[in-house]
């Protein structure tokens, strides 16, 4: 027997991103390789509406390919009664050498618990379910321990982690699959009733397998934000030939960087960016000094944080940004300086429409930037896609995935800040971390380079944006290796 393992799609309500052909690529190539079925370990969707259920049941029946499912938790988060949900419940026959699981709430429901405490000594089930049994309660734990005692278990895989191991795989999702590119197992049945794995990967996602030509031009779009180290880090620049280069406004800014800039300059720096201070419905004396420092400096564009508002308060308070904007930004566009918009994310405690900051979902960043480009009739003004900010940005992450960004916002990006989300303990997610890989956790980049390979984005100087000390330089040395 031979089974295709597919797990952690996470497909979104938009069928334009990039996500929709990892799934027809999985198909294509389980068709290929003539599997007998397919298995479905939960997560296919984003938040389990009708139409993401509909649609990924659809496309895996197209393919012809008998199928059994169980879901995942991401399945429940529309509808919480389980109704879409149910629509993945589609076990294997008691005559199948698969054994499914509903683990979709960790621990798996009790009625598998006791099918599982159930099933015949030496049956050699593969056992399949979402989230892994290291997660379960400890009693579930023990009563899968002595299936496989039994042999009644001979070998497990699940998902949920995005990360391979002995009983995880990594998923489909561009956006989360970490240590590869995106891919899903074959297991397969041996002659002396054991199980054998082998891993399936989407082909040219990693840059790796790229033309030179290919790789040259991604290379030539990263560079680095300054942070707090300036003079340090432009020195690096310098030395490095960066050709991207940010800083982020301080007062004290030391007082031979106009020197070392114009050294960048002169060995070939390109984009020289300054991230402002914020725009706010008050009096922004900061953001008029760190307008006034982007045109001493010369800057050939500007990254600024979508207005200081609340979700809940920005129509009433609409009219007296957009003044505050004439009054301290449009000194911008008359010296044919680009601006950028960059996305907020939620914070403990500020997730909701009336506590969080205004511009954390695509639509409101489309919004102020539609207003801004309407009312000076430019295109100067775009869009600054930090992908940190839209990854660690929960609830609002699970609708609006990172490959929904590079879909709905990707011609309207004019610069990027690259940097990882790392996990801290108590289970608190931190920003601004170092960028280690192509394919880490959290954040992957599969769905950036499958985006950018496909013509969704349109080109603009990415910016390593990294708070520990030399952690922009390192994120960019690493890269740069990674393209060689």
């Amino acid at each position: 027997m031979k089974v295709a393992c597919f797990a952690d799609l996470h497909l979104t309500d938009n069928f334009n991103t990039v996500k929709l052909p990892v799934l027809r690529w999985a198909l294509a190539e389980a068709k290929a390789r003539e599997v007998d079925c397919l298995a479905l370990l939960g997560d296919l969707t984003a938040t389990g509406t009708v139409l993401q259920t509909e649609k990924v049941l659809l496309e895996i029946a197209a393919a012809g390919i008998p199928f059994y499912s169980t879901c995942g938790n991401a399945e429940y988060r529309t509808d919480e009664s389980g109704k879409t949900a149910a629509a993945f419940d589609l076990p294997p026959s008691e005559e199948c050498g698969i054994f499914m699981m509903d683990s979709a709430f960790s621990t798996p429901k009790d009625a598998d618990l006791a099918a599982l405490a159930a099933l015949p000594d030496n049956a050699g089930k593969l056992l399949l379910t979402h989230v892994p049994p290291v997660q379960w309660s400890t009693e579930a734990q023990e009563i899968l321990v002595r299936a496989q005692q039994r042999r009644a278990v001979t070998f497990i895989l699940a998902g949920h982690t995005h990360i391979d191991s002995d009983v995880t795989l990594r998923g489909l999702d561009p956006d989360k699959a970490a240590g590869n590119p995106p891919g899903f197992e074959i297991i397969t049945g041996t002659p002396e009733g054991a199980w054998k794995r082998e891993s399936v990967t989407m082909p040219m996602v990693d840059p790796a397998q790229w033309s030179e030509e290919e790789k040259a031009h991604l290379r030539g779009l990263f560079g680095i934000s300054a942070m707090y180290e300036h003079e340090t880090a432009v020195r690096e620049a310098i030395r490095l030939n960066i050709p991207h280069l940010e800083l982020r406004y301080d007062p004290g800014f030391p007082a031979v960087l106009p020197e070392l800039i114009s050294q960048w300059r002169t060995n070939g720096g390109r984009t020289l960016s300054m991230h402002l201070t914020n725009l706010n419905a008050d009096d922004c004396p900061r953001l008029a000094d760190s307008v006034a420092a982007a045109i001493a400096f010369k800057c050939d564009r500007v990254t600024l944080h979508v207005p200081q508002v609340t979700a809940a308060d920005f129509a009433e308070k609409r009219e007296k940004l957009l003044e505050n904007f004439d009054r301290f930004l449009k000194v911008l566009l008359d010296n044919n300086i680009t601006i950028g918009i960059e996305n907020l994310h939620t914070r403990d405690g500020e997730r909701t429409f009336e506590t969080r900051n205004f511009g954390c979902n695509i639509s409101e960043c489309r919004q102020w930037i539609s207003l801004l480009r309407e009312r000076y009739q430019t295109e100067r003004i775009g869009f600054h896609l930090d992908i940190g900010h839209a990854r660690n940005n929960a609830p609002l992450s699970a609708t609006g995935n990172l490959s929904d960004y590079y879909c709905e916002m990707g011609s309207l990006i004019n610069g990027w800040h690259f940097h990882q989300v790392e996990q801290q303990s108590g289970g608190k997610f931190k920003n601004h971390r170092e960028l280690t890989g192509f394919f880490t956790k959290l954040i992957s980049l599969g769905g950036f380079l499958l985006a950018h390979r496909t013509g969704q984005l349109a080109d603009a100087p990415i910016f390593m944006e990294v708070t520990t000390p030399g952690g922009s330089i390192n994120s960019y040395k690493t890269f740069m290796e990674l393209l060689k």
